[in-house]
């Protein structure tokens, strides 16, 4: 059985959002082609990563993109709780 990686709003460090303090163990994130098939989420109003770079991490880490709208940062603190359509693209992974 293949294992995936299921990537949910990756940050961009370049961006002016960022919050360096509290996130500096992303300082270094790199875009290179990950060694396991994977997928990322991000929202199209994510303010740590705009939607072009999210899709620019999913191209060169290669991983299938499924953008979603209107989430935000997509969080623990993002008042999603169980996040019906997130459970949804995670089960077609684990269906996969």
């Amino acid at each position: 059985m293949e294992s995936w990686r299921f990537l949910v709003a990756p940050p961009d460090p370049r961006g002016a959002a960022f919050p360096r303090q509290a996130a500096s163990s992303f300082l270094d994130l790199s875009a290179r082609p990950l060694p396991c098939p994977s997928v990322l989420v991000a929202s199209d109003d994510d303010p740590y990563c705009d939607p072009k770079t999210a899709t620019s991490f999913a191209r060169d880490w290669q991983a299938r993109h499924r953008p979603v709208e209107n989430r935000g940062h997509i969080n623990a603190d993002s008042g999603l709780v169980d996040w019906p359509a997130g459970l949804e693209i995670l089960r077609r992974l684990v269906d996969h």
